[in-house]
């Protein structure tokens, strides 16, 4: 009734011309008479009851007649004269909560037992701008901290967040509050409901500008949206649903303002919260901190919601140092999860600063419940290479060799390091080749060579790749052997640093054999494996019972030996200190560095 003939007859052409209409007309027929089999038979069942019931009740009187209606009330069948609704099938399933299996579910924290503590130890990385400085700054951290991490745009479907019963992410962390504050609602229900399931918290900063960012038609577009709804949201003040405001400020206003100029202005960390850490709590950090390029606003947060705790805010020197009393303008907010269910640490600023990089470690450590906890124990040799080599102008004066050992007496004594002692690297050849007054340094070292440790280098400073064999190596390092004997230094024991790391990756044979029948070497260092640069990603080996560090060298004597006569002078040396690669080494990396 559905087709015509003249539509049948072309229909029959087409499947006698073609055999593969036919194959596929097969297959579906195969596909109709499968699903048909696999339906559920409750549920056809469940129909056919309804369709009785409702022929039933459509025929009540012709049914009174030939006393369907008496058999309906002995058996139980006529639910339409007993007045009762015909009885559906109920749906079973599976949920967590037995009790309560409505949706939407409610805001609250769980109790303790019915977390989903098994999540795996790697950071969901939420990103909004791709070309933004604050991913940068945050892969950087990461992969100092060792920690796992993977990427993910904010304006995209999320990644799984599970594995079969098991969370893959343990904490998360996002270069952009607002963005997260303006996800799609479903991305951001699942989000939510996930770090509720599993006990994940949340780590974002809060950026006074967004950044603009290279890209096509598209990204742009998606980027003066988020500037709009940026601005919309400063103009309320509010963050999204959460009980937070915030308004931006600027550190020069700051400045000018306080009381004459009499007073800093720095920021306080707080004494009581409980996200410090690595990070002393109830230091004041003077502004501008060393590393903060200026560049834009600081947002600060006010709340009056229970839940909320001020972690850092802005302080003049001049008050008293208390945690109580006061309108604060907080730069670190954190939230412990009784406004929603999710644990939360948000920054006013990118991480450039010293005191926002030191806090994103404590705070990844509380958001995670430990998981990302940085060890307490710091492993750090200070090695002088090269003692003895070097141009006239820039070897050690008897001066500096005074004050080195001044140093370390003030490190042991003010820092508790009772067993630390600087490593001088020697190279017996270039011993009193300077000017007089190098010379002179070079004695005043093996005056005082009890103060330190010596490790060797080659005696010419060779580099051992250049040796075919390890016999020729030998016979340089038993050089520089007997000059170390003869001068009675302080030999540490099996360790030795080649030469700009000749021979170690890619590994020369003889230089390790060699190393072995002369110094009985088991640890060294190299900054080649697996590359150069960047230094961050530089691991650890062991080869033919030799450890090899990841050596990370400072660098200060390459780029800053002539510091003094530089425009910034001593303060563009500890700018640098700060913002590069020594403060950052040496407070991330829990492995040892040399």
């Amino acid at each position: 009734r559905l087709f015509s003939a003249r539509q049948l007859c072309a229909c029959r052409r087409c499947l006698t011309r073609s055999p593969r209409t036919w194959l596929a007309a097969c297959v579906l027929l195969v596909l109709c008479v499968h699903y048909l089999l696999l339906l559920p038979r409750p549920l056809l069942t469940a129909n056919s009851d309804a369709a009785r019931q409702r022929l039933a009740g459509s025929a009540g009187p012709a049914g009174s007649r030939d006393g369907s209606s008496q058999r309906g009330s002995e058996g139980g069948g006529g639910n339409s004269d007993s007045g009762t609704p015909p009885r559906h099938p109920r749906l079973q399933f599976a949920c967590r909560r037995s009790d309560a299996p409505e949706w939407p579910v409610d805001l609250g924290p769980l109790p303790a037992g019915q977390l989903k503590l098994r999540s795996d130890a790697k950071i969901l990385l939420l990103v909004d701008n791709e070309n933004g400085p604050v991913i940068r700054q945050l892969i950087n951290l990461l992969e100092h901290m060792r920690l796992s991490y993977k990427t993910a745009p904010t304006w995209k479907p999320l990644p799984h967040l599970t594995s079969s019963d098991r969370g893959r992410f343990g904490a998360i962390l996002m270069d952009s509050l607002s963005a997260y504050l303006n996800m799609d609602r479903w991305n951001r229900g699942l989000l939510d409901r996930y770090c509720r399931d599993y006990a994940v918290g949340q780590v974002a900063a809060m950026l006074a500008s967004g950044g603009g960012g290279s890209g096509g038609v598209r990204r742009r577009r998606q980027q003066q949206r988020r500037r709009r709804q940026q601005q919309k949201l400063y103009r309320n003040g509010r963050l999204g649903d959460l009980p937070v405001w915030a308004s931006p400020v600027s550190i020069g206003d700051l400045i000018n303002s306080s009381s004459s100029g009499s007073a800093n202005i720095g920021i306080h960390v707080s004494r009581l919260s409980p996200v410090t850490r690595l990070t002393k709590s109830g230091i004041l950090a003077e502004l501008p901190l060393p590393g903060d390029t200026g560049a834009g606003h600081w947002m600060t947060f006010n709340t009056s919601h229970e839940g909320y705790g001020y972690v850092a805010w802005f302080k003049s020197s001049n008050k008293a140092n208390g945690d109580s009393g006061g309108d604060r303008l907080a730069t670190v907010l954190s939230d412990s999860g009784r406004y929603d269910g999710i644990a939360r640490v948000i920054f006013g600023y990118d991480f450039s600063p010293w005191l926002h990089a030191a806090l994103l470690a404590d705070a990844l450590a509380w958001t995670s419940r430990g998981r990302f906890a940085q060890s307490l124990d710091r492993f750090v040799q200070v090695d002088i290479d090269d003692v003895f080599v070097g141009p006239s102008g820039l070897r050690m004066l008897p001066n500096d060799v005074d004050a080195l050992v001044a140093t370390q007496r003030r490190w042991r004594s003010r820092f508790g390091l009772s067993g630390f002692t600087f490593q001088l690297g020697f190279s017996g050849r270039y011993f009193g080749r300077g000017n007089p007054a190098e010379n002179a340094g070079d004695a005043r070292l093996l005056t005082l060579r009890r103060h330190f440790l010596w490790f060797p280098h080659m005696y010419k400073h060779n580099k051992p790749h250049t040796y075919a064999s390890a016999e020729a190596l030998e016979a340089v390092m038993l050089k520089n052997k007997d000059w170390a004997i003869e001068n009675d230094l302080p030999i540490s024991p099996g360790y030795a640093v080649s030469p700009h790391h000749s021979g170690v990756y890619p590994v020369h044979e003889p230089l390790y054999a060699a190393w072995r029948s002369v110094w009985s070497i088991n640890v060294t260092s190299t900054e080649e494996y697996p590359h150069l640069r960047p230094a961050r990603r530089r691991r650890g080996f062991v080869y033919n019972g030799v450890r090899v560090l990841p050596g990370r060298p400072a660098a200060s004597t390459r780029t800053r030996s002539g510091w003094r006569t530089t425009p910034e002078g001593s303060s563009g040396f500890g700018s640098w200190y700060w913002a590069e690669s020594c403060f950052t080494q040496c407070y991330f990396t829990q492995s040892a560095c040399s």
